[in-house]
């Protein structure tokens, strides 16, 4: 069966197109895009929604599934089911399940259930350290070889430097540290935009903004997420410049604490 999509914002950027596009879709791959494309009696057409985007797979790169062990919250096949919902066709997960993914048992015991639950792709993250406690190196090498793309300790910050430093070595990244790096979460709790939420502000927040940048003012990551209401791009100028001011002065604060004598 052939199907054409008409109408909507095409974006592809490995071949450098945003704009008004037709995409042809003969049974499951795509057979042709362009503008204005012919359209024979076998070929069912699709209106779509103005302001409606057509794009290649999403890919979440940070995604907690939960399984093993927290089945309760959320299984492997939920997860990957509500991720295509979504139009995410890739998702990598988190290693904070129970027993933690630090061990080359519970990589494959991962992968064997995205495979059963045939929905997104899942790409395991595996934890850093034993346990996520951050005190000993987990089996990077066994995770690797069974299908691990990453480690991680999650939400649980490294705090020993030489743990990190060894994990970094492990890939040949022993100085991929080259600078400072600080984050800081903004948001808008009531209609004003806070620095460093705390819990009960992050809970009620109408805007949540998660942003890490580096010493010399770039950004490596900002996650920001309407909770309750859109927001514009004036106001996500505003959080960001907030966080900057945040980020600078937590900058200070560590370079004082680095300088200061030791008692």
């Amino acid at each position: 069966m052939k199907r054409l999509l008409r109408g909507g914002r095409l974006v592809d950027p490995i071949n450098s197109r945003d704009g008004a596009f037709d995409l042809l879709i003969d049974g499951d791959r795509i057979a042709r895009v362009g503008r204005d494309l012919p359209v024979d009696a076998a070929t069912q057409v699709v209106d779509v929604p103005s302001g409606f985007v057509i794009s290649p797979g999403l890919i979440d790169i940070h995604v907690h599934l939960r399984e093993p062990g927290q089945e309760h919250k959320e299984t492997i096949a939920t997860g990957v089911a509500a991720a295509l919902a979504g139009g995410f066709t890739s998702v990598a997960c988190m290693a904070n399940t129970e027993p933690p993914n630090d061990s080359a048992a519970v990589t494959q015991y991962i992968i064997d259930r995205a495979r059963i639950a045939q929905g997104a792709r899942v790409y395991p993250i595996g934890a850093l350290s034993l346990g996520l406690k951050g005190e000993r190196l987990a089996e990077i090498g066994e995770m690797h070889r069974a299908g691990i793309v990453a480690v991680s300790d999650d939400g649980r910050a490294v705090m020993d430097a030489g743990l990190m430093r060894r994990a970094l070595d492990h890939f040949g990244l022993g100085k991929a540290l080259t600078g400072e790096v600080a984050a800081v979460s903004v948001g808008v709790v009531d209609g004003a935009s806070l620095l460093d939420l705390d819990y009960e502000e992050d809970s009620t927040a109408e805007v949540d903004v998660n942003v890490v940048m580096t010493g010399d003012g770039r950004f490596v990551e900002v996650q920001s997420t309407a909770e309750r209401v859109p927001f514009d791009r004036a106001r996500l100028d505003d959080l960001l410049d907030l966080a900057a001011a945040g980020i600078d002065d937590l900058r200070r604060y560590q370079d004082d604490a680095i300088a200061a004598p030791r008692g």
